[in-house]
């Protein structure tokens, strides 16, 4: 940053986004930054520089590509006629919701992987053949009630979804396993 502010002969930023878009919306930022275009490369690099800072403590390896995202929407938002009284304000704005829209992402991204996860068999090398059918479903839900109900809560905690969404997956997944089973049966009587 102090080697930004030390240059006289700044010129305008030369852009680092991977992304590659928004670029034709820059030179309206420069112009509504500052009229002379040395000094309104120095305050967008600025701008850039506080933005970086700012997502190195959330998401340090996307840091520059989200501040250039940043600086990407603020631009568009100008070329659209938003009226903007403080570009300087109105970015962190803009930061904070691009903050929220990636970690929401990483979130669903999270929840995702846990439930593939879940769902995929988990076998051990004690189980024998005959524990993977209709007994181990039997063993499933031949508990009491509240040991089913503890067990319900605990899977929905940890998928991180509300006990009625657990179950509208559980009957979506019922039906999915009958069709299977009929299916099965089907083959296994035509042979």
């Amino acid at each position: 940053m102090s080697e930004i502010l030390r240059q006289d002969n700044a010129s305008p930023p030369q852009r680092r986004s991977r992304r590659g878009g928004g670029i034709e919306h820059v030179p309206l930022l420069l112009a509504r930054l500052h009229a002379d275009q040395q000094r309104a490369g120095v305050l967008y690099e600025e701008i850039r520089y506080r933005l970086i800072l700012f997502f190195r403590l959330n998401r340090p390896q996307e840091a520059e590509d989200l501040a250039d995202e940043v600086l990407d929407r603020v631009a568009r938002k100008l070329s659209e006629g938003t009226a903007i009284d403080r570009i300087d304000f109105y970015t962190v704005g803009v930061a904070r919701f691009v903050l929220r829209e990636r970690q929401a992402a990483t979130q669903r991204e999270q929840q995702a992987q846990r439930q593939i996860a879940y769902l995929q068999p988990q076998t051990t090398r004690e189980e024998s053949s005959s524990e993977r059918g209709p007994e181990a479903l039997a063993k499933c839900y031949g508990a009491d009630g509240t040991v089913r109900i503890r067990a319900r809560q605990k899977l929905a905690e940890e998928l991180e979804i509300s006990l009625n969404a657990l179950h509208n997956r559980a009957l979506r997944l019922r039906k999915q396993l009958e069709l299977c089973v009929e299916t099965r049966l089907r083959k296994i009587q035509g042979k």
